[in-house]
């Protein structure tokens, strides 16, 4: 997957803002990867990046 390439192209540069905008931009063109209907936590900060980048309430949260 091209996107995904992309990714690891900028995690292996260290280019983390960017990659934080990417995601932003692939979940505003495919809105249906927005909608969870189950997603589980390995760690809060897990939790935290979820909560403030997707925003998305309601949902069923689980952690180990």
């Amino acid at each position: 997957m091209e996107f995904l390439d992309e990714i690891i192209d900028l995690l292996n540069s260290g280019e983390f803002q960017k990659i934080i905008d990417s995601i932003g931009d692939f979940l505003d063109e495919n809105p249906a990867y927005k909608i969870i209907d189950y997603h589980h936590f390995a760690n809060p900060l897990e939790e935290m990046l979820f909560d403030n980048y997707l925003e998305i309430l309601n949902q069923l949260k689980h952690w180990t």
